[in-house]
């Protein structure tokens, strides 16, 4: 070997050992001239025999013997090696496994034309690298796990956005095979419009947007949309599209969004929406602008007579109602309790009344257990920009508290009017019932020296005693047998109830507590308090022997009238239990008379 052949020959092998890759060069015919520092150490940590595969050994008759001990890839290397060798192409590539009972690896191997013998000869000298690549392999894997069995709809698309491929759960979120759209381009099938999807045909960047795309079925379905651009040697040949299903996400946004802003009960705005909406309205092109204050009369009365759930239904029946008369633009707010605010933008003074007055009119259609239900209304109007909103507020407010003054009093008494009248239907009460009690009250208020506005007080608390039993059923109070536990409870009730009515009546109020103590015992087990002797209130105590009395001679639904004897011998015997002794002793001489 000549002095510069030999340096080519040290050349190449140094070029070869700075390579990580497992090389050879083969002659013309398959002869292994060259092996690197890779190669032998790759035979050796695999106790591979250099006498077999090492410098001298014709590598093809290598090859040979593994399609013969069964090895399936060996003969398509074969074939792409001999290719190369025989000039009928420049370069072949091609992974293989190379399993071991205990390492799973993978290579690829690329032949390519060894320089001095590219354009000399048709039979053609090889280099043959053997790359091993089990770490990418083990990386490709656990991405298209990751790809397949991801949570989120991914799909593989080229630099047009052309689909490649889609996973499962991709098509579970629009319902597309992968061959209706297989080389469609993405946006255009799930109808995508982001300002900077162009970016996406350059892979500028990462893109992050939430979007509303389209289903098969043209079902909108909110994502927050990925696309992560893949680029070789700098230059994008795809991207990676990931779709987030933020569905219910966005659908627990728009809910928390429309309750802040909204009231819970009448679905009407709350008052922290309109206190912005005030703000923002006023400026010079929304004049003149309007406010209407509306205040349901009564409501508290409801509440305390039949409850709350009542009431609540009473105030959604109000919202229906200010929808109902009111126009499509104005804002209608639930200002707090029973007062609502409606603010009218663009509309004059005359235009507001005549609104306040259809609020009015559709407010006389609301009834509630048997209970009309209306409004004190207000109105002011802002036609100067440099009036503060308060004081039109406030001029708003003070109109509807005049009206107010003027209607509750006269409402309360009708609702009063109305619990009586109904309480006599459910009750089968007769007004001789409610004149003999009365009568007798007055009576025996005399004999015991009362002054008149005491007289006059029994004689209502006589007429209004029970006013608390509206709310037990006809069924419960007509009832011929004896009560369940649970409707005992109930009647239980009616003197707290009874009061709560009374409390908010001005011509009820000075009987509120009477009303409340009218079935309390002398000796202390009666309801609803357990009062004792003279703690009771002395009308109560008086109210109490006439109510038995009269029960007790003229029958109920449960029970047969009894004679008079009968009944005065029942009161005496009580006495010092159920009723006062003192009263007792006077109620025998006025009725033995």
């Amino acid at each position: 070997m000549s002095a510069n052949s030999n340096n080519n020959h040290n050349q190449i092998k140094g070029i070869l050992n700075s390579l990580s890759a497992n090389i050879c060069l083969l002659d013309e015919n398959g002869v292994i001239e060259q092996v690197n520092d890779s190669w032998l150490n790759f035979a050796k940590r695999n106790n591979g025999d250099l006498k077999k595969n090492g410098q001298g050994i014709n590598y093809l008759s290598v090859c040979y013997k593994a399609v013969e001990n069964g090895c399936e890839s060996a003969s398509f290397f074969i074939d792409g090696l001999c290719s190369v060798m025989n000039n009928e192409r420049d370069y072949f590539e091609f992974e293989y496994p190379c399993h071991s009972p205990d390492v799973e690896r993978w290579f690829i191997c690329r032949v390519t034309p060894y320089y001095e013998t590219i354009y000399t000869s048709l039979k053609r000298k090889v280099v043959v690298a053997h790359e091993d690549i089990t770490k990418r392999k083990q990386a490709e894997k656990w991405l298209e796990s990751l790809y397949k069995n991801s949570s989120d709809g991914v799909i593989q698309v080229d630099n047009e956005n052309k689909v490649i491929d889609i996973n499962e759960k991709f098509h579970e979120l629009f319902g597309y095979c992968i061959y209706e759209i297989k080389w469609k381009n993405i946006f255009d099938v799930l109808k995508i419009d982001i300002a900077n999807k162009e970016q996406t045909s350059h892979g500028e960047t990462n893109i992050t947007a939430e979007i509303t795309c389209y289903s098969k079925t043209d079902k909108p379905v909110d994502v927050l949309l990925k696309i992560i651009p893949v680029q070789i040697k700098e230059e994008l040949v795809g991207n990676y599209v990931i779709f987030n299903d933020i569905t219910e996400r966005k659908k627990k946004e728009e809910e928390i969004r429309y309750l802040s802003i909204h009231d819970s009960l009448t679905s009407l705005y709350n008052r922290a929406y309109l206190e912005k909406e005030l703000t923002r309205l006023d400026v010079k092109t929304q004049l003149p602008i309007s406010i209407i204050i509306a205040d349901v009369n009564g409501l508290k009365l409801i509440n305390d007579t039949y409850g709350h759930q009542v009431g609540d239904r009473a105030l959604k029946r109000v919202a229906d109602a200010l929808r109902k008369a009111c126009r499509k633009e104005d804002i209608i707010s639930r200002w707090g309790g029973d007062e609502f605010v409606i603010l009218l933008p663009k509309t004059n003074k005359q235009a507001a009344n005549q609104i306040a007055e259809r609020i009015r009119e559709v407010s006389e259609n609301i009834v509630k257990k048997s209970i009309k239900v209306n409004f004190a209304v207000g109105t002011a109007t802002k036609e100067n920009i440099d009036k503060p909103f308060k004081e039109i507020f406030k001029e708003a407010e003070d109109s509807m508290y005049k009206n107010k003054l003027v209607e509750d009093s006269s409402v309360r008494n009708d609702i009063i009017s109305i619990l009586l009248g109904t309480l006599k239907e459910n009750s089968g009460e007769t007004e001789e019932h409610a004149k003999r009690m009365r009568d007798l009250c007055y009576e025996f208020g005399k004999a015991l020296g009362l002054d008149e506005d005491e007289l006059c007080r029994l004689s209502l608390l006589a007429t209004m005693h029970d006013i608390g039993k509206v709310i037990i059923s006809s069924d419960i109070l007509k009832k011929r047998g004896p009560l369940t536990e649970k409707e005992w409870h109930l009647i239980k009730k009616h003197p707290e109830v009874g009061k709560r009515i009374a409390l908010n009546s001005n011509n009820l109020c000075h009987i509120a507590e009477e009303i409340n103590s009218h079935h309390e015992r002398w000796d202390g087990d009666g309801y609803p308090n357990g009062l004792k002797g003279e703690e009771i209130p002395l009308l109560a105590r008086i109210l109490l022997i006439v109510d038995a009395y009269d029960a007790m001679t003229h029958g109920r639904t449960y029970k047969k009238p009894v004679s008079q004897q009968t009944a005065l011998s029942e009161i005496k015997r009580c006495a010092g239990t159920q009723f006062d002794p003192g009263l007792v002793e006077v109620f025998l001489k006025i009725m033995t008379r």
